[in-house]
């Protein structure tokens, strides 16, 4: 458990309009697994790159994920995607070091 990073994702959630108490969303992660997938979509949005249950962990939850198979092809669509750039000759894969 990282409580930095239970913070940073009650921000996050905060500013999806939830309006409760930390201790309040932190309750709510542990008993509803929606509110924790919700928690690690927003988390991986906004930077996160390890596996729902790496977030678990980090949340200091012990339940798994279940993340909607759409939601995984989207995400893995989105990074692949942001692999390539726009020049004036067209699309080029980005050098990658």
């Amino acid at each position: 458990m990282n409580e930095q990073a239970q913070q940073d994702a009650y921000k996050l959630f905060q500013q999806g309009g939830y309006t409760k108490s930390f201790e309040e969303f932190i309750e709510l992660i542990n008993t509803n697994e929606q509110a924790l997938g919700d928690a690690y979509s927003m988390f991986s949005n906004a930077g996160y790159q390890k596996s729902a249950d790496d977030f678990s962990v980090l949340m200091g939850v012990k339940k798994k994920i279940r993340i909607p198979y759409w939601t995984m092809v989207l995400r893995s669509c989105f990074r692949w995607t942001s692999r390539f750039k726009k020049d004036s000759k067209g699309l080029t894969l980005r050098q990658l070091a």
